[in-house]
């Protein structure tokens, strides 16, 4: 019998409907699942839909048939396809458990695995994954599993876990996602507070990829690891070419590194102008706030602009009231009107007092609050000359990282 279809659509569908017996009903069923990919139509998610319910068939409708698994799998797809990702999990698994053929398990797997991975089930992911390389080890997809099995470990902060993946998969020649998996694995060195080592991962990115588009991500990175073990040279010169670059987004942070490796090379005049001009450069960034504070330290690294410096940070506190930026947190909850703070700080700082040795106990004391943080006893509170009363509570946490 040769079957003429003039209508892809209604008619096939009523054919199947008269004639259930058909003997090659289920790849018909399974070629009409097919047929709306090439149609002409202005909605793609209805079209979708269309395929869904007709790729059902060829698993359900007939699961015996030589069709059933791939139609199966299809219909996994066109799921993951209209982003249903628990309906699409469920049609890969049940596709998994009629034991597919060598030649379709991958693809399988692959799948199911990323998404599980979207849908953030990153430890179900892990172990599809992991199956997939322990059977599939050779398969052209094998060196992108890695890289997504690390991730998927890393986001478990399986740290130590993750890293020998990330290794594994840089090392891969002409792989096209090598950069990320170096810059993961510089990330999974230094989540293990392996600094030195990792900082040597992140510098070796921009020479291995110098046209990735993590080069400057991974010279934060390398910046940031050097400042932690105190290599302040190399962290300056890691961190200058981000810094000076306008349109890095990672601009801001990297003068925020830079300026405090200034400091710590006794350099804080440098350090202002590098912080002068990200402030001026990133207006707009949410690192803003962290800019302006670490300004403020550097001029009070310098003792002839210490009093610049006690109104900057009192300025900085008034102005971010309740900030959460850049890492950055400070919480004023002081009694002192605005306007009665203000007009205090400008009578205190008109008066000729002996400022270095009165801002240097206010220093002190407020560190204690900060590195304590909120809600525990404050001791001796923050004393500024008589506006020892313009800030009773300051929370501040500077992270490391």
């Amino acid at each position: 019998m040769q079957l003429k279809i003039s209508r892809v659509g209604c008619d096939v569908e009523a054919f199947l409907k008269l004639h259930p017996q058909y003997k090659l009903a289920d790849r018909v069923q399974f070629n009409l699942g097919w047929r709306p990919r090439g149609s002409p139509g202005p909605r793609v998610r209805r079209r979708t839909s269309r395929r869904l319910r007709r790729v059902r068939g060829g698993g359900r409708g007939f699961p015996k048939s030589p069709f059933a698994i791939q139609g199966r799998f299809l219909q996994a797809e066109c799921l993951f396809s209209a982003e249903k990702l628990q309906p699409a999990i469920a049609a890969y698994g049940s596709a998994l458990a009629l034991k597919p053929p060598a030649s379709l398990e991958p693809d399988i797997l692959y799948g199911l695995g990323t998404a599980q991975e979207q849908f953030e089930k990153h430890a179900e992911a892990a172990v599809t994954y992991q199956r997939f390389l322990k059977t599939h080890a050779k398969h052209p997809d094998a060196t992108e599993i890695t890289l997504r099995l690390g991730l998927c470990l890393f986001r478990q902060k399986k740290y130590a876990e993750s890293q020998p993946l990330f290794a594994r998969a840089a090392a891969v020649a002409n792989f096209a996602q090598a950069d990320l998996a170096l810059l993961q694995q510089g990330h999974a060195m230094r989540q293990q507070q392996k600094l030195a080592e990792a900082a040597a991962v992140f510098e070796s990115l921009p020479k291995k990829f110098a046209k990735s588009a993590f080069v400057a991500e991974s010279r934060v990175a390398a910046g940031k690891c050097r400042f932690g073990v105190k290599e302040y040279v190399k962290a300056q010169q890691v961190l200058a070419p981000v810094a000076a670059d306008p349109k890095a987004v990672e601009g801001a942070e990297a003068s925020a590194w830079l300026g405090r490796a200034l400091v710590k090379l006794k350099k804080p005049a440098d350090a202002v102008v590098v912080y002068d001009k990200a402030i001026a450069a990133h207006a707009k960034s949410p690192r803003l706030p962290e800019l302006v504070h670490f300004r403020n330290e550097a001029l009070y690294a310098q003792p002839t602009k210490r009093v610049e410096s006690a109104a900057g940070f009192l300025a900085f506190i008034g102005q971010v009231s309740r900030s959460r930026t850049g890492g950055l947190r400070v919480v004023h909850v002081g009694t002192v009107a605005p306007a009665d703070r203000e007009a205090r700080l400008v009578a205190l700082i008109s008066r000729e007092v002996p400022w270095q040795r009165q801002v240097g106990q206010a220093r002190v004391a407020s560190r204690g609050v900060l590195r304590r943080g909120p809600g525990l006893p404050v001791g001796r509170k923050a004393r500024l000359g008589q506006g020892r009363d313009l800030v009773s509570r300051v929370d501040c946490r500077f992270p490391e990282t």
